[in-house]
C-alpha cells in the first residue's frame, strides 16, 4: 500500500548543538537550579520573566530569575573545557524547559556541560546542555533580566533573624485572611518593631491608602501553653484606631470578620 510522505526538507531543522565550554557537577547544578526555578515568572505576557538567565564567566555559572516580586541568584562552580572565555556569555532559557530537565537530573551522576552562543551577525543565539548521551539545544528567550548586582544592597543598617517556622505560620494566617476576603493576589508585607521581634504580616492592597488591620501577633508558643481563641474584627467604615481584637462572643460580627 503506497504511503504519501512529506519532503524532509519541509521540516524545520534542529539548531546545531554548541560544544561544551564548561562542565559542572550535575547534582550541584541541580541544587542551585532548584533555588531559582520557583522564582521565574509565569505570566506569558511578560515572556522575558519566564526564563532563567545563565551567565558563564570565568569559572562560575550564575543563574538568575525573577517574577518582579522576588529575585533569586545562584552560582555554580565550573571547569573550562576550552581556553578561558574572553568575555561573559549570557543566555535566557525558558523555565518550562528547565523544569523537566531538573527531574531527570535527580538520577544523573557525573558532569553536565554547557555551551552558549550569543546573537551576532549571521549567527542564531542558542544554548546547549549535555549530560551523558543526551544533548539539549535551546533557542533562548529574547531580552535579558535587570543587572541584579545593582539591585541588591551591599550594606545595611539593620539585620533581623527570624525563626523559619514562625514566618511560615504567619504567612499561612495571612493567606487564610486574604482568601476569606476574596482578595486574591493581595501582597503581604512584614514589619518588625522593638516590642515584637517576631514578624507581623500585614495584608495591604496597593489600590487603597487606608491601612488594614495587622495580623495577630506571632510568637512561638510553648508546648504546655494552650491556644487562646480570639476573633479579629474590623469595619471598613471605621478608622484603624477602632479596630479591636476580643474574645469570641455570640454577638453578630462586623462586615469584615475573621476568626481563628
Amino acid at each position: 500500500m503506497p504511503i504519501t510522505t512529506l519532503d524532509i526538507h519541509e521540516f524545520t531543522h534542529p539548531p546545531e548543538a554548541v560544544p561544551a565550554m564548561a562542565t559542572m557537577d550535575a547534582q550541584t547544578f541541580l541544587a542551585q537550579l532548584n533555588r531559582v526555578l520557583p522564582t521565574a515568572g509565569r505570566d506569558e505576557t511578560l515572556p522575558t520573566l519566564t526564563g532563567v538567565q545563565m551567565t558563564l564567566e570565568g569559572e562560575t555559572l550564575t543563574m538568575a530569575a525573577t517574577d518582579r516580586y522576588r529575585f533569586a541568584v545562584a552560582e555554580v562552580p565550573t571547569s573550562a573545557t576550552v581556553k578561558p572565555l574572553q568575555k561573559p556569555l549570557t543566555t535566557l532559557i525558558p523555565a518550562g524547559i528547565l523544569a523537566p530537565l531538573a527531574k531527570r537530573l535527580k538520577s544523573h551522576e557525573g558532569p553536565i556541560g554547557i555551551g552558549i552562543i550569543e546573537n551576532s551577525k549571521g549567527v542564531i543565539a542558542r544554548a546547549t546542555l549535555s549530560m551523558g548521551d543526551t544533548t539539549i539545544t535551546i533557542r533562548p528567550l529574547e531580552g535579558s533580566l535587570p543587572k541584579h548586582d545593582s539591585l541588591f544592597p551591599t550594606e545595611c543598617d539593620t539585620s533581623v533573624s527570624v525563626d523559619r517556622a514562625t514566618v511560615v505560620r504567619a504567612a499561612k494566617k495571612c493567606q487564610a485572611l486574604i482568601k476569606a476576603k476574596g482578595e486574591n493576589g493581595m501582597p503581604v508585607s512584614f514589619a518588625w518593631t522593638p516590642t515584637e521581634p517576631s514578624p507581623s504580616p500585614r495584608a495591604s492592597a496597593p489600590s487603597t491608602t487606608r491601612p488594614v488591620p495587622r495580623a495577630w501577633p506571632l510568637r512561638p508558643r510553648s508546648p504546655t501553653e494552650a491556644p487562646t481563641p480570639f476573633r479579629a474584627t474590623c469595619s471598613p467604615s471605621t478608622p484603624p484606631s477602632s479596630w479591636t481584637r476580643s474574645a469570641p462572643s455570640p454577638a453578630t460580627p462586623s462586615p469584615c470578620t475573621s476568626a481563628r
